[in-house]
């Protein structure tokens, strides 16, 4: 797919990439082995998505779904479908079928006894929704739950899992508690991926909206400035969180 897009391998050099993807998607389905064929649809099902093609995502993620459910009902890659659905319906707003899909996603890694790392991922994602619901409540049972998975599992506690604890504390105007949790997700952001990192922009980018919440606003400007210089820089002027 991206050779096609590659002038160093005689490729076109004025193709988008996108446009080497979809010239290339008929071919997904006459692959031969169904691993293979479910494997792939997943894996460009979720760049589609990234991409913002959100149709054509998410009829690859359900044919990797149908693959999956047909073969190995029961696996690791089947829950991985429903919670790569579910992130799609997440960024479309139909947080119905997303809650549905992680759900079922959550169901399946439990019954597989899933590394604590998978089920902490559904958990925060779950945790995600129900805080755009307003159902804090909720929000807040998963994203402990989450924490609760991370602990027990060897990696490292997740800088997204502190951001949006973070953001739903600010959303519920305890600014000492949302700061706390910034303030980790920053620590551990800095340590993993450094500076000019998309996390560590969005935790600034929390920070600035908290101190903004707050009233003080030379430090909402301070930390809203850092967001834009790295994302100037990492995503480039034309990204929309750029804009």
């Amino acid at each position: 797919m991206f050779q096609s897009s590659d002038p160093t391998t005689k490729g076109n050099k004025d193709m988008r990439v996108l446009d080497a993807i979809r010239a290339k998607l008929p071919e997904i389905e006459k692959l031969a082995p169904w691993q293979l064929r479910a494997s792939v649809a997943s894996d460009i099902g979720m760049v589609l998505s990234s991409l913002g093609e959100y149709d054509e995502a998410l009829r690859l993620l359900n044919m990797a779904l149908e693959l999956n459910l047909k073969h190995r009902p029961e696996s690791e890659e089947t829950a991985t479908s429903y919670n790569n659905i579910g992130l799609v319906y997440h960024k479309q707003k139909n947080f119905e079928k997303a809650i549905i899909c992680f759900y079922k996603a959550q169901e399946l890694a439990l019954k597989l006894n899933a590394p604590a790392s998978t089920l902490a991922i559904i958990c925060n994602n779950l945790a995600m929704i129900y805080q755009e619901l307003s159902n804090f409540q909720m929000a807040q049972d998963y994203y402990n739950m989450a924490q609760e998975y991370r602990q027990g599992s060897k990696g490292d506690k997740s800088s997204t899992f502190f951001c949006n604890l973070g953001a739903m504390y600010c959303q519920l105007g305890n600014y000492k508690k949302a700061l706390e949790y910034f303030k980790k997700g920053l620590e551990i952001s800095l340590k993993n991926h450094g500076e000019l990192s998309p996390h560590t922009a969005n935790i600034y980018s929390g920070l600035g909206e908290l101190y903004f919440n707050r009233g003080d606003y030379d430090k909402a400007l301070e930390y809203h400035k850092k967001t834009l210089e790295i994302r100037l820089k990492v995503l480039s002027e034309n990204h929309s969180q750029t804009a």
